[in-house]
C-alpha cells in the first residue's frame, strides 16, 4: 500500500503511518517482521519469481507456516506454499 501511494497509484486519506495504524486497529491483520532467516529463505527459493518483494512475501509465509492469499500466477509454482495458498 505504501509503495502504491508513494508511486501515485492510490491516494490515502492521511499520511502512510496514520493510515496503516488506523487500518490495523480491530482487524485480524498482523504485520510480520522480516528476519535474517526470512531473507535467507527468500534468497534460496527457486527462481520461479524474480520480484524480490514477492519472494519476501513467500519466504515470510514459509517461515511462519502461514496461509497466503494472492492472485499472483507464479506463487503456485512454489511447492513450499502450494497447500497454503488461498
Amino acid at each position: 500500500m505504501a509503495w502504491l501511494n508513494h508511486n501515485n497509484r492510490i491516494i490515502l486519506p492521511q499520511n502512510k503511518t496514520e493510515w496503516f495504524e488506523k487500518a490495523l486497529v480491530g482487524s485480524a491483520i498482523l504485520l510480520l517482521p522480516i528476519t535474517p532467516k526470512i531473507a535467507e529463505i527468500a534468497v534460496e527459493l527457486p527462481e520461479h519469481h524474480r520480484d524480490p518483494h514477492d519472494r519476501l512475501i513467500i519466504a515470510t509465509a514459509i517461515f511462519f507456516d502461514a496461509y497466503l492469499m494472492s492472485a499472483d500466477q507464479k506463487f503456485p509454482r512454489y511447492e513450499e506454499i502450494k497447500n497454503k495458498l488461498v
